[in-house]
């Protein structure tokens, strides 16, 4: 183009000097080839000639121009082209003014505008059809509300994992428009995009996909009718609790059932018992006997420490006794004072205990039992025993130690109970024993049942020799219940003749607690047989009361 435009002026210029060249021509000249040569005489030398021949003529100003611009045409005419030449650049820059006139079509350029246009990328990224899309999310979460309003949770569950899926396609073509943002012409590009509402018919049907779930809400809605049913279940226990609290009326005649909570309290105690046998009591006893003696007796013991695991435990304990007889008239009362240690557990058992009377010193004594062996099933066990007694102080003084150590076997059924035991005492031979128990016969509710024993028993070596062996057998009924105990036995050795004896005892009192209790007891015994023949019957009754310290 600039090429073409400079030939343009060129040929203008040109066409310009030619007309300029006709008219000097025309005109006509003398000194118009006077001094004038070369391209500066034109504009420098020939002024001088101008003076010259405005002095020689005489004439006007003008005459000298016109004189300079055929001088100047006829140069052209003889060296059109170099001339030409050089002139018209310099001319040039000064037109430089149409340049710009040439300039103002560029600006009309825009024709190629439509190469812009061209410029298609911005069309072809498609996320300016996406922005629509970010019109389409601000409805998205209108529909997000139903979903809380879909009361079964589980079905919402998979709801969601659908919604997310068009979010997911969205975020994608966002980071694209990003670009296109910046670019402002772009809005005016986004008046068209309104006909492409077409994509927006595209994001109405992602919405129905969320509605199809609903539909399957819907049906779960009746599956809540049958909770309805639900409902009359209830007032079919309301009419059952009605006859209950006439029933509760007639438990309030009782005043002793609000008691009933102590009870349990109760209860608990005597657990306490077994796992702490020495928990505590108090008991006052009297009893008359047929040879006119009367005793009684007060007894209280009380568990001072106990470990927490059970192992360890102290006791202190009390006893008075007194007795009365037409003989001995009103004798003192008898009252021994002691305490006790034990250490318990699956195999071992230690107890250490000191009593004593006043002005009569003290007995101290130590047992110790240790299980060896014992089966898997807990029938058999071997044990080994030993103990320790001394008395110290008071009219007797202070005694050797009596030490016994000795051995057990122990074979225990339901039914039948063996016992065989070695003991000996240093210096005075062994003592042997061997004895079982068998149940011959139980009721079914275990209150009645038929005992047999039988015990023989031997002493060997020591100062004594051996001696001959005693047997001892014999049996006994019991009867065990609630609050009445009974027992009837028999037990003899050949020779020596037997013993008859019946005891029995019976609960009058006991408090709603449990922890105080008012007992009669009674029995009588007799000897049969032997060398002494029958004797009397020696029958004896008493009435106890015990409390059970807390």
């Amino acid at each position: 183009m600039k090429v073409t435009m400079l030939i343009l002026l060129l040929c203008l210029v040109l066409a310009v000097s030619a007309r300029g060249g006709a008219g000097g021509r025309g005109g006509g000249g003398r000194n118009s080839g006077g001094r004038s040569s070369g391209g500066r005489s034109a504009g420098g030398r020939s002024s001088g000639g101008s003076r010259g021949g405005s002095r020689s003529i005489g004439t006007s100003r003008s005459a000298p121009s016109r004189s300079i611009s055929r001088a100047a045409s006829k140069s052209h005419a003889r060296a059109p082209a170099k001339p030409a030449v050089r002139n018209p650049p310099r001319v040039q820059p000064r037109p430089a003014a149409p340049k710009p006139s040439f300039r103002a079509p560029p600006k009309l350029q825009p024709k190629p505008a439509p190469p812009r246009p061209v410029s298609p990328s911005k069309p072809i990224s498609k996320p300016k059809a996406p922005s629509p899309p970010k019109v389409v999310p601000k409805p998205q979460p209108k529909p997000a509300p139903p979903k809380p309003v879909t009361p079964p949770k589980p079905i919402a569950k998979p709801v969601p994992p659908k919604a997310p899926s068009p979010p997911k396609v969205v975020p994608k073509p966002q980071p694209k428009p990003a670009s296109p943002k910046p670019v402002t012409p772009s809005k005016p590009i986004a008046k068209p995009s309104p006909p492409k509402a077409a994509p927006k018919p595209q994001p109405k049907p992602a919405p129905p996909k969320p509605v199809t779930p609903p539909k399957p809400i819907t049906k779960p809605a009746p599956a809540k009718a049958p909770s309805p049913p639900k409902a009359p279940t209830p007032p079919k226990v309301v009419p059952k609790p009605q006859p209950k609290p006439s029933v509760a009326k007639a438990a309030v005649k009782t005043p002793v059932k609000p008691v009933v909570a102590p009870v349990n309290v109760q209860k608990a105690v005597p657990v306490k018992v077994e796992t702490k046998p020495p928990t505590g009591s108090v008991t006052v006893n009297q009893n008359f006997a047929s040879n006119g003696v009367k005793k009684i007796s007060v007894d209280a013991n009380k568990n001072v420490f106990q470990s927490k695991d059970g192992k360890h435990s102290v006791d202190v304990n009390a006893q008075a006794t007194k007795i009365q007889s037409k003989a001995q008239g009103n004798p003192k009362t008898d009252v021994t004072v002691g305490g006790q240690y034990s250490y318990n557990t699956d195999k071992t058992s230690i107890t250490a205990s000191a009593n004593g009377k006043p002005r009569q010193g003290v007995d101290l004594n130590v047992d110790a039992s240790h299980t060896v062996l014992q089966s898997k099933n807990g029938r058999h066990s071997v044990d080994v025993t030993a103990s320790a007694a001394k008395h110290v102080g008071g009219e007797q003084g202070t005694t050797k130690t009596d030490l016994t150590m000795g051995g057990q076997y122990k074979y225990n059924n339901d039914k039948t109970q063996v016992t065989a035991s070695a003991n000996t005492k240093p210096g005075q031979g062994v003592d042997l024993k061997l004895g079982a128990e068998h149940n011959v016969w139980q009721s079914a509710n275990q209150r009645h049942s038929i005992v047999g024993n039988a015990e023989v028993s031997k002493h060997m070596g020591g100062p004594l020799g051996n001696e001959k062996a005693q047997v001892d057998f014999g049996g006994k009924y019991k009867y065990e219940g609630d609050k009445t105990q009974f027992t009837a036995g028999v037990n003899g050795s050949p020779g020596k003749g037997a013993t008859a004896s019946v005891e029995a005892r019976h609960n009058l009192y006991q408090s709603v607690d449990k922890r105080t209790r008012v007992d009669v007891s009674g029995g009588v015994s007799q000897q049969i047989g032997g060398p002494s023949g029958n004797s009397r019957p020696d029958a004896n009754i008493g009435i106890s009361l015990t409390h059970d310290l807390p």
